[in-house]
């Protein structure tokens, strides 16, 4: 039976200071949950009611511990509007920058993306065309907001999610390219780039997504070596398309291209 402390302390990981602090996030229902046991990832508690915990026993011992709760604990526990079946506490993992980059084919990185939705989506679509790292601005929404975590439907697992100053991650890939002689090139979604459908994608490479209302900063634009657009039809009224869209179009284009 968990305790009254425990529960709050699973309950403060809805807040992102007590995940940076913990280096903890929760992931929430079947589906998450199971996802987090056959990864990598480290699930160091999962809290589930009888009935989930005895039909998932087997799976549950993939935990360091497994608890069952009542509803009651659970919806005190729970970020959802209805409360899961079960959730776990899992380790936030560590990925070194190094890793991401030349050998991996092209690198999605995000410029103060703040839509947890959109966040969510970019994870899941990256892991659909198979893109290995996510790097995001610092000022981006967190990777581990339970409402990102839901969002990618267990993609998080799946891809290597990096927080950083982005202009020294461009950098450090561009470094790191020079030293395996590898193409690398930057691109960036804008208005007024040259049009996706006739864009020569490099292998290697990075795509960088802007802000969902004010598109890449003037500073991070300067990175760029090609500046791409998603041509607009002659009779749309729409300003803008939403940025897990946008990002979902260009990845689909550099995929087509390159393999």
């Amino acid at each position: 039976m968990l305790s009254n402390n425990r529960i709050s302390f699973i309950r403060s990981l809805q807040q992102k200071k007590f995940r940076e602090e913990h280096r903890l996030f929760v992931a929430e229902g079947d589906k998450l949950v199971r996802e987090m046991l056959n990864s990598g990832f480290t699930v160091q508690q999962v809290c589930g009611v009888e009935s989930w915990i005895v039909d998932n026993h087997a799976s549950a011992m993939k935990a360091e511990s497994s608890e069952v709760v009542k509803v009651m604990d659970m919806e005190r526990m729970s970020s959802m509007t209805t409360a899961p079946e079960v959730l776990a506490v899992v380790e936030i993992p560590e990925y070194d920058i190094n890793a991401a980059g030349v050998n991996q084919g092209l690198v999605l990185m995000l410029d103060g993306i703040r839509d947890p939705g959109n966040m969510g989506t970019l994870i899941r679509t990256a892991d659909w065309f198979g893109i290995s790292d996510i790097v995001a601005s610092e000022d981006s929404v967190e990777f581990w907001n339970p409402k990102v975590i839901q969002a990618t439907m267990g993609s998080v697992t799946r891809v290597r999610l990096h927080s950083s100053d982005l202009k020294s991650a461009v950098n450090l890939l561009r470094q790191n390219a020079a030293k395996n002689n590898t193409a690398f090139s930057v691109y960036g979604a804008a208005m007024d780039g040259t049009d996706v459908y006739k864009t020569e994608w490099s292998r290697s490479g990075a795509l960088i997504i802007g802000n969902e209302s004010n598109g890449i900063r003037n500073d991070i634009a300067q990175l760029l070596d090609v500046t791409v657009a998603i041509p607009r039809a002659e009779n749309s009224g729409a300003e803008s398309l939403n940025a897990g869209i946008a990002a979902g179009i260009l990845m689909s284009e550099y995929f087509r291209n390159t393999f």
